[in-house]
């Protein structure tokens, strides 16, 4: 859209970059910059979709000459820890334990995660924890403390 004296300024991006769609026209293949866009005032639906953690739609409404910055973060990250005893602990996702240990920041992309820690010769007293991950304009961050008690 031409930029004119009432217009507009959406700022847009996603982490990680993906293709963003505005007016039903992708205005950018990959966002790992943030777009510029003079659009009109007024309520828009911005698409961002990522070829591999799906897609999210959100609106955005704009006064005349007001600037907008919106950012879609597709995933989150979980710190993982552990106290009680052991000072680390395999980290267990979706009930398979990894060779991934504690203390440790896990990425996960959307969806349902089961979290949990093992450690030989210790109980984990709260057991596994679920986590929710959700394409956001915010960026999430979760605090995953587990208690290991010496069996």
């Amino acid at each position: 859209l031409p930029a004119d004296a009432s217009s507009s300024v959406l700022l847009l991006r996603a982490v990680p970059d993906a293709a963003i769609v505005i007016y039903g026209k992708k205005v950018s293949e990959r966002s790992d910059e943030a777009v510029s866009l003079d659009v009109s005032p007024g309520t828009k639906k911005v698409l961002f979709q990522h070829p591999n953690l799906g897609s999210k739609q959100f609106t955005v409404t704009l006064r005349p000459r007001e600037t907008k910055r919106m950012t879609c973060y597709f995933e989150a990250k979980a710190n993982v820890t552990v106290s009680g005893g052991a000072l680390w602990a395999f980290i267990v996702r979706n009930g398979v334990t990894t060779e991934e240990t504690t203390p440790k920041a896990l990425i996960l992309p959307p969806g349902r995660h089961r979290i949990g820690v093992s450690k030989v010769g210790y109980e984990v007293v709260e057991g596994e924890k679920i986590v929710l991950v959700e394409p956001s304009l915010q960026p999430k961050e979760f605090q995953l403390a587990f208690t290991l008690k010496k069996q």
